[in-house]
């Protein structure tokens, strides 16, 4: 599961009761730091981003939440989008 849920500190592009969600995470670990101070974003909420992935279950990227629950498995658009039909139902 999705840990922690969305909150209003996520990026969210959609109406907030859609009826399918879909989470994205992306491997940025790698110049996290550099990207961190070059942009001048707030470390500590950057860490805690990390942080959420890593306790939900993403291991690795892309890491896709579908209806709250971590997608494993083929992730083109044909499987991305049976999961989310599947999880409306």
């Amino acid at each position: 599961m999705l840990t922690p849920p969305l909150s209003a500190e996520d990026h969210v592009d959609g109406p907030e009761r859609a009826e399918l969600e879909l989470v994205v995470y992306g491997d940025f670990r790698e110049d996290l730091i550099g990207y961190t101070v070059e942009l001048g974003l707030d470390f500590d909420r950057v860490g805690a981003e990390l942080d959420s992935g890593l306790a939900s279950g993403v291991t690795g990227t892309p890491g896709f939440f579908v209806g709250g629950r971590l997608q494993v498995g083929s992730f083109d658009a044909a499987s991305l989008t049976a999961a989310l039909e599947a999880s409306s139902s």
